[in-house]
């Protein structure tokens, strides 16, 4: 198995004239699950649309040295939304639209049972998507984009919907897929204890910039924390040496002894 790299050099979004991002540089490689995290408006989704060839940016950014293609690219955006009349199953062979004929064949019906089942979803195949619940479609959404088999994986918040349980079972199918293939997955996250347990990287933002990049325990520190989402927290360390992170109160106010 061969793992590509993922470069983003000096990349910078403007909006109306205003400076979105600024000059974002980082090399990722493959074979690992990289959360993106910050404060709300600090360009998450902006960047992953960006990469995903949805919105103009300057700057260059490669993926094993090419500007990186539908063919390898999977993107689910933070607002993706089923409303349509169609199965579990015709929903997730969408996501091979591109290679889908006049008949579908066998070997693309493995692949979207293979990408259900990853998600815990066989036994909904021929249930309608407006019949589910908002969890049940979200995870129809990542299977349509895990049936696409993607080189690089571009996640918007993609587990907002789920509780605990399946936002657990989600990341660690990620990390298995990312094991198996040598894809590369970059997830914006909210919830900086589950990137703590799950990413292998973060990639910190704040303010349109890239504030720190690295291995959790190097990124999550109490001094970042404070300075990119304005928090006072403890940061301890599991049985693993991987952070948790004890938020106390809004830095600047009193803290919580």
């Amino acid at each position: 198995m061969t793992t590509g790299m993922f470069a983003l050099r000096d990349v910078a979004v403007r909006r109306s004239g205003t400076p979105v991002l600024a000059r974002i540089s980082a090399e990722m490689a493959g074979g690992q699950v990289v959360a993106l995290i910050g404060p709300n408006g600090a360009g998450k989704s902006t960047l992953l649309a960006a990469v995903a060839g949805l919105l103009p940016c300057s700057g260059t950014m490669t993926w094993c040295g090419k500007r990186p293609h539908f063919s390898v690219l999977a993107y689910m955006p933070q607002s993706a939304e089923i409303t349509s009349g169609l199965s579990v199953m015709e929903a997730v062979l969408l996501g091979r639209h591109d290679c889908l004929g006049w008949h579908v064949k066998p070997a693309d019906l493995d692949a979207a049972g293979v990408a259900l089942a990853s998600l815990g979803l066989e036994r909904l195949a021929h249930r309608r998507l407006d019949s589910l619940s908002g969890g049940q479609r979200q995870l129809v959404l990542l299977a349509q984009r895990f049936v696409r088999r993607p080189q690089l994986l571009l996640l918007d918040e993609s587990t907002s919907a789920l509780d605990l349980r399946h936002q657990m079972t989600v990341l660690q199918h990620l990390r298995n897929y990312v094991a198996e293939t040598g894809a590369l997955v970059v997830m914006a996250m909210h919830d900086l204890n589950l990137a703590a347990c799950h990413a292998d990287t973060v990639m910190m933002l704040a303010h349109g910039t890239l504030a720190a990049f690295g291995p959790c325990k190097e990124v999550l520190t109490e001094a970042r924390l404070r300075d990119a989402f304005g928090i006072e927290a403890d940061v301890m360390a599991d049985k693993y040496g991987r952070p948790i992170i004890l938020p106390r109160a809004a830095a600047g106010k009193a803290a919580v002894a």
